[in-house]
């Protein structure tokens, strides 16, 4: 009984903790292992997935933008976990996109700002909406000739330049599968 109760108040070992994060998370073998090199860094992994619904949304988010901040010899937090989980749950949902959500990670670290309403002032919601998004197409058809002749002489790729051009006027927040349906309507009409 005895042994059973210390048993259970120990800390888990950093491979049980690395299959729990593989099944709780979706993570890869290697990228678990990673993140329970140290318990610190566990730990604060957990806290941050822990604010938010979406766990592979933000095991993918650790790993790519918080992890590289971490000092595994001199642990400090670098981003607080409920901002990180807000910004998880935006990208989570749809309401902003991958790249974006990696820079309110960035920015909510740097100013402790809520990421929905870093999202809003800095134009970084997901623009999805076809009426929204048409005139950046206007604009970006416009001011890429080239690309739209290419693409009548078969060169399908050349609508990825518009895409981009969309992508940069909107600042990233144009929701690419939406921006590129309306380029390819859109140059079907030239």
């Amino acid at each position: 009984e005895y042994i059973d109760a210390v048993r259970e108040s120990m800390p888990k070992m950093p491979d049980e903790r690395a299959e729990d994060f593989v099944r709780d998370y979706g993570m890869k073998p290697d990228d678990a292992y990673l993140l329970t090199s140290t318990p610190e860094i566990a730990g604060y992994f957990e806290a941050c997935a822990g604010s938010t619904a979406h766990k592979s949304a933000a095991a993918s988010l650790f790993i790519g933008e918080v992890l590289p901040k971490l000092d595994e010899n001199s642990f400090t937090v670098y981003v607080d976990p409920g901002l990180f989980g807000e910004a998880c749950t935006l990208f989570g949902e749809g309401k902003v996109v991958s790249g974006n959500a990696k820079k309110l990670i960035h920015l909510a670290a740097e100013t402790r700002e809520s990421p929905l309403e870093l999202a809003e002032k800095e134009r970084m919601m997901k623009i999805s909406d076809e009426g929204a998004l048409r005139p950046y197409v206007e604009k970006a058809v416009s001011a890429n000739p080239k690309a739209v002749a290419d693409f009548k002489k078969g060169k399908t790729a050349a609508a990825k330049q518009i895409l981009g051009a969309v992508m940069r006027e909107t600042g990233g927040a144009a929701d690419p599968a939406s921006a590129e349906k309306l380029i390819l309507a859109h140059l079907a009409n030239l």
